[in-house]
C-alpha cells in the first residue's frame, strides 16, 4: 500500500500513522503493551489464565454450594454476606465454574448516561456469564437496579445466560421479594485454610500448628493472600532455611508499617534528606545519577534553600544515600536496605503532605519527560504513583494527570506511561468504576491531543474491553467521532476491532449508531461514516451478516450510508463487499448480495450508480472476469426485485425510473 504506512493496535486494527512515523510509533505501541502485561497476547486468554490461576487458590466460602445449585436452578444467585467474605471472588469462581474454557465473563456496570439502562437485555447473548456487583452502590442505585432486574433475568434464562449478583453489605430489608428465592448469604473460609491453599500452590507445606498465627483473625482474605507471596519471596531469597525464617522474614515485611516510616521521616535532620527519601522512594531501583538528578528537581520545584557551599565541601550523594538507609547494590541501582521501606515512605509523604500532592505530581511528570529512564524504570515510577493516587481516594485526579501528561505540544513517548495509569485506575476493584466514568467525561471533550486519545484508545480496547466491553464501545464510539477526517484514527480502528469479536458488539454498534443518527446527532456525518467503515469490517468477515441481530440494523446501516453520503465515499466499501461475495459461498453469499439490495432500494439515488459500480468491478480485471461477472449479474437482480421489478412486471424504462435498465 504505496504511502499508507499503518500499525497494529493490539486485536483491534490498524491506525494510519504516515510512512515517517512508522518506526516510532512501533516501538511506543510494543512498550505501552507491555506495560499493559500483553505483548502479542489476546488479553482475555490472559484474563482466563487469572482466572484458572485464582480458581486453583479459592477456599469456597460456606454458603457457595447452596449459591450454586440456585445459579443452576434459577440462572441467577444473588450473594450477601459481610465485607471480607469473599463475595466477588466468589461470584467470579461460580461463572467461571460453568465454562472454564469458555468465553469471556461480563461484568455489567451500574447505568449512567449516554449507556442508557446497565441492565439492557437486548445485550444478553446465548449462553453469557454475567457478574453484576452492587456491593458499591448506595440504597437509592440498588433499588433502581432491583427495579430492572425482573425484565432482566427473564431474557438472561431464555437465552440460556447465567447471572450473578454482589448485594451491597446494607442491603438487608431492602431485598425486593422476587430476588429473595435467589439470594444467598456467605461467611468467609477459615483464613488459616486460605494462607495453606496458597502456600501449597507455591509448593510450600508446614505444619498444621505452624499456621495458627493470630493475626490471621483481623486479617482480610487479600491480605492474607500477601501473607502467602511475602513467604513464598522469601523461599525464594533463602531456599535453605526453615518455614519459620520465611515466615519470620515476611512479617518483618509487612511490620514496616506506618508508624515505622513516620519515626523514619521524623529522625531525618533536614529537607534535604527527607527530599531524598521521597525520591529514593518513587525512584527505588534507579541508578544513583537518576536519584540525584530527580532529587534536584523536587528540591527546585519547592523552592527548597540551596546549598550553596562549595561542591567539595558537601558530601557526596553516596554519604547522604548512606545517611537515610539506602545505597547502590552491586547492580548499581539504589535501594533502602530495609525492604518494603519504599512504600511506606511514599504512604507516608502522600499522607502527611497533602499540601505537596501538586508539586509531586508536577514533579513526576518532569521526572517522565525529561530523565534519561528506560522502560522497564519508568513503569514501576507510574505504578507507585497510580498507588498513592488511588490510596487518597482521588481516581478522577488519575485520568487529568494521564491527559496532562499527553496534552497538547505533547509527543508520544508519555503514551506508555499514561496508558499505565489508566488501566492501573480502571482494574481498581474500589475505584474502577469511578475512573470508566472519568474516561467517559474526557472522551466525550472535542479537541483532545493525539497521544491522549490514542491512550484512551488502548486502555479502553485492551483493558476495559475485558470485563466492562459495552463501556468501551460507547467511549471508543466518542473518540471515534473526533477521528473521521484525521490520517490517524487509533480509536477509530479499535472500535471496529471490538465490533467485529462477534454479532452481539457487532449489532451493538450498528444500533447505536442508528439511534443516533436518529436522534438528530450533532456527530450525524462522522456516524454515517463509521457505519460505512463497519460495512468493511463485516465484509471482512461475512459470518457477521448472517446473524440475526445483525441482519436488520446492517441494512439500515448501509441505507443509511447510500442515502446520504456522497458516492465517492461508498464506492469502494461497495467494491469490498462485491468482493465478500465472490468469496462467500452458497447462502452467505446471498446474504451479503440481497443485503446491499435492500439497502439500496431504500436510496433510489443510489441504485443506478450501484450497478454502474458492479459492472465495473466485474470487467475491470480480465482474468477475473468469468469469476466477477456472476456476482454484477446476481446484484442486479436482486436490486430488481427489491425494488418490486422483475422481468415480467418491470415498466417501461423512462428518464425518471431507477430500474438498472437504465444504466447498462
Amino acid at each position: 500500500m504505496t504511502g499508507d504506512a499503518r500499525t497494529f493496535i493490539g486485536n483491534t486494527g490498524f491506525a494510519n500513522t504516515g510512512s515517517g512515523h512508522v518506526t516510532y510509533i512501533q516501538g511506543v505501541m510494543a512498550e505501552t503493551l507491555e506495560r499493559l502485561g500483553r505483548p502479542g497476547r489476546d488479553p482475555r486468554t490472559m484474563a482466563g489464565r487469572n482466572l484458572r490461576w485464582l480458581r486453583a487458590r479459592f477456599v469456597p466460602p460456606s454458603g457457595s454450594a447452596r449459591a450454586r445449585r440456585r445459579l443452576g436452578e434459577w440462572h441467577t444467585v444473588a450473594l450477601a454476606g459481610p465485607p471480607g467474605s469473599g463475595r466477588r471472588t466468589t461470584a467470579w469462581m461460580l461463572l467461571h465454574e460453568l465454562a472454564p474454557d469458555g468465553d469471556d465473563i461480563h461484568e455489567i456496570d451500574l447505568g449512567e448516561e449516554d449507556e442508557g439502562s446497565a441492565l439492557d437485555a437486548r445485550t444478553i447473548g446465548r449462553g453469557d456469564r454475567l457478574l453484576l456487583d452492587l456491593s458499591g452502590s448506595d440504597i437509592p442505585q440498588f433499588l433502581r437496579a432491583q427495579r430492572e432486574l425482573t425484565g432482566f433475568r427473564a431474557v438472561v434464562e431464555r437465552q440460556d445466560a447465567h447471572l450473578v449478583v454482589v448485594l451491597p453489605q446494607h442491603a438487608e430489608g431492602h431485598v425486593d421479594p422476587e430476588l429473595r428465592p435467589v439470594e444467598v448469604t456467605i461467611q468467609r473460609p477459615p483464613p488459616h485454610h486460605v494462607l495453606a491453599r496458597y502456600l501449597r500452590r507455591a509448593g510450600i507445606t508446614p505444619k498444621p500448628d505452624e499456621l495458627d498465627l493470630p493475626e490471621l483473625a483481623s486479617s482480610s482474605l487479600a491480605e492474607v493472600a500477601d501473607l502467602a507471596r511475602l513467604v513464598d519471596e522469601a523461599r525464594g531469597a533463602d531456599p535453605e532455611a526453615t518455614f519459620q525464617d520465611w515466615l519470620r522474614a515476611a512479617r518483618n515485611r509487612l511490620s514496616e508499617d506506618g508508624s515505622l516510616a513516620a519515626t523514619f521521616v521524623a529522625g531525618l535532620p533536614d529537607g534535604r534528606r527527607r527530599a531524598l527519601a521521597l525520591t529514593v522512594a518513587l525512584f527505588h531501583g534507579a541508578p544513583p545519577e537518576i536519584i540525584h538528578r530527580a532529587c534536584t528537581e523536587l528540591l527546585n520545584l519547592v523552592d527548597h534553600t540551596r546549598d550553596d557551599r562549595p561542591r567539595f565541601d558537601r558530601t557526596d550523594l553516596g554519604a547522604e544515600l548512606g545517611k537515610i538507609g539506602a545505597l547502590p547494590g552491586r547492580d548499581g541501582r539504589t535501594r533502602f536496605a530495609k525492604t518494603v521501606r519504599e512504600t511506606a515512605v511514599l504512604h507516608h509523604f502522600w499522607t502527611y503532605f497533602p499540601d505537596l500532592r501538586g508539586a509531586v505530581q508536577w514533579w513526576v511528570e518532569q521526572c517522565l519527560r525529561h530523565l534519561p529512564l528506560d522502560g522497564a524504570e519508568r513503569a514501576p515510577v507510574v505504578a507507585r504513583f497510580a498507588e498513592q493516587v488511588l490510596r487518597s481516594d482521588e481516581p478522577v485526579r488519575l485520568v487529568d494527570v494521564a491527559g496532562g501528561w499527553t496534552g497538547r505540544g505533547s509527543d508520544r513517548r508519555l503514551v506508555p506511561d499514561a496508558t499505565q495509569a489508566l488501566a492501573i485506575g480502571v482494574r481498581h476493584p474500589r475505584h474502577g468504576r469511578a475512573v470508566r466514568r472519568k474516561i467517559l467525561e474526557r472522551a466525550r471533550e472535542p479537541g483532545l491531543s493525539e497521544p491522549f486519545r490514542l491512550a484512551l484508545a488502548l486502555v479502553c480496547s485492551e483493558v476495559m474491553a475485558v470485563h466492562h466491553p459495552d463501556q468501551a464501545l460507547v467511549r471508543l464510539h466518542h473518540l471515534a467521532r473526533a477521528e473521521a477526517d484525521l490520517p490517524r484514527r487509533p480509536a477509530w480502528d479499535a472500535l471496529l476491532g471490538l465490533a467485529a469479536e462477534g454479532p452481539r458488539r457487532c449489532a451493538q454498534l450498528l444500533q447505536r449508531l442508528l439511534r443516533h443518527i436518529g436522534d438528530g446527532a450533532a456527530h450525524l456525518t462522522a456516524d454515517r461514516r463509521i457505519l460505512l467503515a463497519l460495512t468493511g469490517t463485516i465484509a471482512a468477515r461475512p459470518a457477521l451478516c448472517a446473524d440475526d441481530t445483525v441482519q436488520e440494523p446492517l441494512v439500515l446501516g448501509w441505507a443509511e450510508a447510500l442515502g446520504h453520503l456522497p458516492h465517492q465515499e461508498w464506492e469502494p466499501p461497495v467494491r469490498r463487499w462485491l468482493a465478500a461475495v465472490l468469496e462467500a459461498e452458497g447462502q452467505l453469499g446471498d446474504c451479503l448480495v440481497t443485503t446491499l439490495a435492500t439497502a439500496g432500494a431504500a436510496s433510489p439515488r443510489a441504485v443506478g450508480r450501484m450497478y454502474v459500480i458492479s459492472r465495473t468491478w466485474a470487467n475491470e480485471v480480465p482474468e477475473e472476469r468469468t469469476a466477477r461477472r456472476p456476482v454484477a449479474d446476481h446484484l442486479r437482480r436482486a436490486l430488481d426485485t427489491a425494488q418490486g421489478l422483475d422481468a415480467w412486471t418491470r415498466p417501461a424504462p423512462t428518464p425518471n425510473h431507477h430500474t438498472t435498465e437504465n444504466v447498462r
